[in-house]
């Protein structure tokens, strides 16, 4: 091959290599709860509203919230009937269905120590990602993740209230851990890192772009001589 092909087979090389960008996952920037606690109990955010302090360590750019909330099932008794005897229906009590029911949405609101509002809205489209069923009383746990606008916070203590919480379901509550906080997970990158899943900003392009070009005119100067 080719001095000058093996040249163009490199710079191709090497703008693939920095055109590429890996996507991760979010850090964790606090948690409470595995979503193994299979407590069952919680309280109620529909209606009603529940708040559960949280602290991030350095400032930091949340980006999405887990937590686990149970709802109650969708109880289906349907009868058991027998023709009688003498005509007509015997019917007895069957047992009991249950249905699971997913979380529809809730609205969420975020505060600092002195309760002054920094970002709220409405999370709809929640995971619902089945974690266990409780056959005795009915319910569902449920590890629910939503996403947020992506703001910046400085390091300190906050509170993430979850309310008004919609679903075809009698009741749903936001699910406590086995040290009596509601399950809670905020996701997002610390603002002193650099945030591997962020879309490059326009001075990387034009970076890039500067780049390439120079080396394509390295090329041709290449190939005249």
């Amino acid at each position: 091959m080719k001095r000058s092909a093996v040249f163009v087979v490199s710079i191709l090389g090497l703008a693939a290599v920095l055109v590429a960008v890996p996507a991760f996952a979010d850090d964790v920037l606090y948690s409470n709860t595995d979503y193994l606690t299979d407590s069952f109990t919680g309280t109620s955010i529909m209606p009603g509203s529940v708040t559960q302090s949280f602290t991030l360590a350095q400032a930091s750019t949340i980006t999405s919230v887990d937590f686990s909330a149970v709802t109650d099932d969708q109880v289906t008794i349907i009868p058991i009937c027998i023709p009688g005897p003498f005509g007509g229906e015997n019917c007895v009590t069957g047992t009991p269905q249950y249905t699971p029911v997913d979380l529809n949405s809730v609205n969420w609101m975020i505060t600092d120590s002195s309760s002054s509002p920094q970002s709220s809205g409405t999370a709809a489209g929640l995971s619902n990602s089945y974690a266990d069923y409780d056959y005795i009383d009915g319910v569902t746990a449920y590890q629910e993740t939503f996403s947020i606008p992506s703001q910046s916070f400085g390091a300190g203590t906050y509170n993430l209230q979850l309310s008004d919480a919609m679903a075809q379901s009698p009741d749903a509550f936001w699910e406590l851990t086995g040290t009596s906080q509601y399950a809670l997970k905020i996701l997002g990158a610390a603002n002193d890192l650099p945030n591997p899943g962020a879309t490059p900003e326009p001075s990387s392009f034009l970076l890039l772009g500067s780049g390439l070009a120079g080396l394509m005119g390295l090329l041709r100067r290449k190939l005249n001589a």
